[in-house]
Order: C-alpha cells, then sequence, then structure tokens
C-alpha cells in the first residue's frame, strides 16, 4: 500500500501508513525504528498542515518514548494542537499520556494544572469528573487520596474494559504502598499484570522496588522476572536498579553501588525525578545508612519528594528505610545473584 499511495501523490494516506508502521515497529518492541518513523511522519504531517495526523503520530510515540527515549515524548505539544484545532477526541488518550510522563518526571503540579484546563471546558460535568481522575495517582502519592477517592474515580467509567480494571488496580497498589502497606502493594502490582499483559512499566518498576523494602527474596526474583520480558534502556535501567539491590542485600556493597550510580546516572540524564527519588529510597533501604553514597542519595531524595513532589507519604518511607538495620547478607536465587553481578561487571 505505501508505495501505491506514495506513487499516487496520496501524502495524507502514505503518512498515515507510516503512523501504524511506527505503532506495530514499537508493538515488536523495535523502539529506535519505531520512533525514527513516527518522528519522520510527525514533522512531514506539520509541513503539510495535517493535524490530525500529526496528533495521532505524536500519541503513538508516547509508546515508543516510554519504553527508550521519553526525551522525544510530545503530549504537551500534541495537547497544544487539540487546542488550537479543536480536535478534543484526542483529548483523553493524551491528557493520560501526558499525566503518565509528568508522573515519571515529576511534573505533578503542571499535570494536574493542564488536566484541569480541559476538565474546566468539558461538556458536562461527567466528563470533567473523568478528566480530573486522571491525576489520581499523584494525589495517592501526596497521600491527598485513598480507597474513597479510588471508588468515586473508577466509578465514573462503564463496561470491563482490561486497561480501566489495571488502573484501578495499580491505584489501590499505590494506596498500599504508601501507607506501608507492602505485601499488599506487592500482590496488587502483580495482579495489574494480570488483568492487563500490556500495562505499562511503572507497575512492575513499583513491584521491584517494594520486593526489596521486603528484603524478600522470592518477590525480588518474580519482580525481575516480569521487568525481563519487556525491552527498551528504561526497562533496563528498572532491571539494574532491581539488580542494585540484589546485589546489596546480598552483601555485595561495591557492586550495589556500581549498579545504582549508573542507574541515578540514566534518570537524570531523561528527566526522571520520581523514578530518580524511588531508586534512591531503595539505596536507603539496601545500603548502610553510614555511607556516604547514601547520605548524599537519602539528602537529593528528601529534595524532590519535600519540594518539588510534596509526597510525604515517601519522604515516611526514605525515613523508614534509612532507619531500618541492614542486616545479614542474605541469599538469593542462584540465577537472579548471576544476573545482578553480570550487570555490575558491564557497568564498570
Amino acid at each position: 500500500m505505501l508505495p501505491t499511495a506514495e506513487r499516487l501523490g496520496l501524502v495524507r494516506e502514505t503518512l498515515e501508513i507510516l503512523v501504524n508502521r511506527g505503532t506495530s515497529l514499537s508493538n515488536l518492541a523495535r523502539t529506535q525504528e519505531a520512533m525514527a518513523t513516527l518522528l519522520g511522519a510527525m514533522a512531514l504531517a506539520q509541513y503539510n498542515e495535517l493535524p490530525v495526523v500529526e496528533v495521532r503520530a505524536m500519541i503513538n510515540l508516547s509508546f515508543s518514548a516510554e519504553a527508550d527515549e521519553p526525551r522525544v515524548e510530545r503530549s504537551r505539544e500534541a495537547l497544544e494542537l487539540v487546542q488550537r484545532y479543536g480536535l478534543r477526541q484526542f483529548a483523553p488518550y493524551l491528557l493520560s499520556n501526558r499525566v503518565e510522563a509528568a508522573l515519571a518526571m515529576g511534573e505533578w503540579d503542571d499535570a494536574g494544572r493542564v488536566v484541569e484546563e480541559f476538565a474546566a471546558t468539558a461538556i458536562n460535568a461527567g466528563e470533567g469528573d473523568q478528566l480530573r481522575s486522571m491525576v489520581l495517582d499523584i494525589e495517592i502519592l501526596r497521600g491527598a487520596a485513598g480507597a474513597r477517592e479510588i471508588e468515586t474515580a473508577y466509578g465514573l467509567f462503564e463496561g470491563s474494559d482490561p486497561q480501566v480494571a489495571a488502573g484501578e488496580m495499580e491505584s489501590r497498589a499505590r494506596v498500599a504502598l504508601v501507607e506501608g502497606r507492602f505485601e499488599d502493594a506487592f500482590d496488587l502490582y502483580l495482579a495489574v499484570l494480570d488483568r492487563h499483559s500490556a500495562a505499562g512499566q511503572s507497575a512492575m518498576a513499583e513491584a521491584g522496588h517494594v520486593a526489596l523494602w521486603l528484603r524478600d527474596a522470592e518477590r525480588i526474583a518474580h519482580a525481575r522476572r516480569r521487568l525481563e520480558t519487556r525491552q527498551g534502556r528504561i526497562v533496563r535501567n528498572h532491571l539494574r536498579v532491581v539488580d542494585a539491590g540484589v546485589a546489596a542485600i546480598g552483601g555485595h556493597t561495591a557492586d550495589a553501588l556500581t549498579l545504582y550510580r549508573e542507574a541515578l546516572r540514566l534518570w537524570r540524564e531523561v528527566g526522571y525525578r520520581y523514578h530518580l527519588a524511588m531508586t534512591e529510597i531503595d539505596m536507603a533501604w539496601a545500603l548502610d545508612a553510614g555511607l556516604p553514597e547514601v547520605t548524599e542519595a537519602a539528602e537529593e531524595a528528601r529534595g524532590i519528594i519535600w519540594d518539588e513532589l510534596r509526597a510525604e507519604p515517601l519522604l515516611r518511607i526514605l525515613e523508614r528505610g534509612l532507619a531500618a538495620p541492614v542486616g545479614a547478607p542474605q541469599a538469593l536465587p542462584g540465577s537472579v545473584r548471576r544476573a545482578a553481578s553480570s550487570r555490575a561487571e558491564a557497568a564498570t
């Protein structure tokens, strides 16, 4: 179809096919090809004044960007196009993408502001409430929402969409996390993936965090296996964080610090402030609080959590980790130990 569309000079159709191709490449975990294809289609759509095609490319680009290169994510620009051209039908998808990206980047206040702008111009109160529910997880992580707000928010959605069911489960997992119910949180994060196998990386990553805080070898191994099923350098960095924890609680402090340094470097490079703070919380739980690297990480985490995110529950978890005894080195499954050791060697 693509050669025919191009031969006939069908620019819109050619770009639509390229957007579909980029999305298919994302689904095949060929993220670099996907991003190159979608960025090219997006640019050409802009040059040819085809805003619908441009917005579609931006929506699908978010999926590849999450896996490999967050800096190419374009939901903010896409929302501006939606407002400029009145393409309201794309707003829910783009707001969801924007909030997810903003959560990872620590741009929580900006996410709330953008959502409120669209909610304030909703066609009815129901649509406005649905849009406002998109920042529910940010409110949960700040300790400003809980089980009652989840019931209200997800009661606005009809049907049995597995993505909606997975979203509700992830919200419940985060309530358990901020309440310090780490075992419940871990089980709920796994339920997210069982409900919707294509769920984003956040559930797998946060399952890894709470498994480490529990110092539970079986749960850590399970979280690691889940992460291994996905592709992309962002997923690989989440996996690196798990392996750093494995090395730490196994008594291999030097390997752990090597892996943590590399993980923190990438989070800073791509601007993932939330994941940066969560990794530093891991260091507080897994390593001796007297280590200079842990002291430095904890100080940075406090600044992010308190000054940027205003997430007091996460600050309590950090301080709890710093106060917890490190304990004796813990035995982990051989395959997990070997993977962590190999990753540490590769990072040196």
